[in-house]
């Protein structure tokens, strides 16, 4: 009996030995650090720059990671596999992913973020008094300063870079002197936005160049600015961003409900429109070497076989109305929420807003229209 349990006591000792020698080997294994590596777009770009990174190319040779942690370099950060930050400073950023594995073992990557600075430029037009024979409009001037009031109280813009023309000061001389103005101090890095409001219409095409027969025109104060020339006049500005906005229609003008059954001539549905002309000019930018190859996004208020409606009860064109209150933050908002409006979130936030708000005070279907020719979103201003 004594030898019995001798033996199983021997047998209890080799057990507990082998269940610690296991349990020392698995504590004692080595741990392989994890691997940090991460991808960026855009890597430089001017203010303000919006930066996606992605980190998931990170892994661990014998584990997995647990958590990304971002340093954006300008005492911001963030946590996830991927991140997108905007930098609203010019400078040269170090961007570090610091990634751990389930062991609390840590790698860092590191990489470098250039932002230039960029001015902002706006030149605003909104001509609602016209000489005869044009029918007058109601509000289109303030549109034009309304829009200019806006643009001056946002974050990345001051109001000595806004010019506002409107009724006799917009003419194609005083418009010119404007884009001359930027021309002689812009550079790649810097926006210019164009606001026109007033009477839209169209002419016979005399040059062949137009799909549907017809040249569109915007109506200054002394006369029209057909699309071809304005392709032309902003091609010749050399900034690296170009946004556009037309609150006016093809078919006859910027009309009130009083005056639009009679004045207006609609085109076919379905026919060509400035956008479609600002679009050929984009191509001739990227072409020609010689010239500042531009991101370019245009608005429209309207197809090119509608009118585009004003209101007496918005005291803007609904266009208008509805662009104002997409700068106001709301664009952002209903958008990626990043803090910076851009022309793209403009145009999601005002295409329903202006088919509902022409439906309720015009009874009329009016469809905005956009032209997008940038990477990514055209970020114009920040939020309020």
């Amino acid at each position: 009996m004594r030898r019995e349990t001798t033996r199983w006591r021997k047998l209890a000792v080799a057990g507990l030995s082998a269940g610690l020698s296991l349990l020392c080997g698995c504590i004692l294994l080595p741990n392989d650090p994890p691997v940090a590596q991460f991808l960026a777009a855009p890597v430089s770009g001017s203010v303000p720059l919006t930066v996606t990174f992605d980190g998931s190319g990170s892994y661990d040779p014998d584990g997995w990671i647990r958590s990304y942690r971002w340093a954006f370099g300008d005492g911001t950060t963030a946590e996830g596999v991927t991140a997108t930050h905007v930098y609203s400073a010019p400078g040269t950023y170090t961007v570090r992913l610091t990634v751990e594995d389930q062991r609390f073992a840590t790698s860092t990557a590191s990489g470098e973020v250039e932002v230039r600075a960029g001015t902002n430029y706006a030149i605003l037009i909104g001509v609602a008094t016209y000489p005869p024979p044009q029918i007058p409009l109601g509000y289109t001037d303030d549109d034009a300063w309304a829009l200019g009031e806006r643009l001056a109280s946002l974050p990345g813009w001051r109001a000595q870079n806004i010019q506002v023309l409107t009724n006799g000061q917009a003419t194609l001389g005083a418009f010119r002197a404007a884009l001359d103005a930027v021309a002689a101090v812009a550079g790649p890095d810097d926006l210019l936005f164009v606001g026109f409001s007033g009477h839209g219409t169209y002419y016979v095409d005399l040059n062949g160049d137009e799909a549907d027969g017809f040249d569109e025109a915007l109506i200054f104060y002394d006369a029209p600015l057909l699309d071809d020339m304005l392709v032309l006049w902003l091609e010749e500005v050399p900034v690296g961003k170009l946004a556009v906005s037309i609150d006016a229609c093809y078919s006859g003008g910027h009309l009130d409900a009083r005056s639009a059954r009679t004045a207006a001539t609609p085109k076919l549905p379905g026919a060509a429109s400035v956008l479609d002309d600002l679009e050929r000019g984009w191509t001739r930018m990227q072409k020609d070497l010689g010239r500042v190859p531009k991101t370019l996004v245009a608005m429209a208020a309207s197809r090119a076989d509608q009118v585009s409606w004003e209101v007496a009860s918005l005291r803007h064109g609904i266009y208008t109305y509805a662009l104002l209150e997409a700068l106001d933050g709301r664009a952002d908002a209903a958008g990626n929420g990043n803090g910076m409006t851009s022309m793209e979130e403009c145009f999601a936030y005002v295409s329903p807003r202006v088919q509902a708000l022409a439906l309720a005070h015009a009874g009329e279907v009016q469809t905005p229209q956009l032209l997008d020719r940038a990477e990514g979103e055209l970020e114009i201003c920040g939020v309020p």
